[in-house]
């Protein structure tokens, strides 16, 4: 009898077990078919197909494609800055000009996923953003700051082509959310320079 209830103590023990790591494989692999989802739907955004969706109930389309050059990092950006999207892309903040169009542009993800990176970039580095019409745009980081505020306020300058990248700061910091953000500044580079 004891033998009996061991065994199937053991047994429960084990089952859980598994499903609990079924339910944590399951993390990793939404994320991956999320990304490839959004891929195929920049796919079909260059290819002119507008407003499509990486699945039927999301809120949002890509915009633009952004490299990070030395981190050979790449990503594609999504309308809006909604929990949803946040969680799997970057998100261009629509109060700000497009992407790769002039004046300014603001695109947020979240620092311990696709912009966990930024305190590692360096002044002059390249970031390339792609357009939905396909036009690349270079980018040079020229300076890097944090803020205290957690609204950017993005003021529109015709003259002025500038990229913002924001994430959440401290990078350490593992509670969402918070007062500071650490941001970007790049600007439009041009046979060479640095449009200033």
């Amino acid at each position: 009898m004891r033998r009996k209830a061991l065994v199937v103590v053991t047994s429960l023990v084990l089952a859980a077990g598994l499903v609990q790591s079924g339910k944590a494989l399951m993390i990793p692999a939404k994320a991956w078919l999320a990304g490839h989802l959004i891929e195929q739907a920049w796919a079909q955004t260059l290819a002119g197909t507008a407003d499509a969706k990486p699945w039927p109930w999301m809120d949002s389309s890509p915009v633009a494609e952004i490299t990070f050059v030395r981190q050979d990092k790449k990503f594609v950006v999504m309308k809006g800055t909604s929990g949803t999207v946040l969680a799997f892309a970057p998100g261009w903040h629509e109060g700000s000009d497009a992407p790769g169009q002039p004046g300014i542009s603001l695109i947020s993800a979240h620092r311990d996923t696709h912009f966990g990176f930024l305190n590692e970039l360096k002044t002059g580095d390249r970031i390339m953003i792609r357009t939905v019409d396909g036009i690349k745009k270079t980018y040079a980081v020229d300076e890097m700051k944090i803020v205290m505020d957690p609204e950017i306020k993005v003021h529109r300058d015709e003259r002025d082509s500038t990229l913002l990248l924001s994430t959440c700061f401290p990078f350490v910091n593992w509670q969402p959310g918070g007062e500071m953000r650490f941001v970007v500044v790049a600007r439009e580079v041009q046979g060479g320079e640095v449009l200033s």
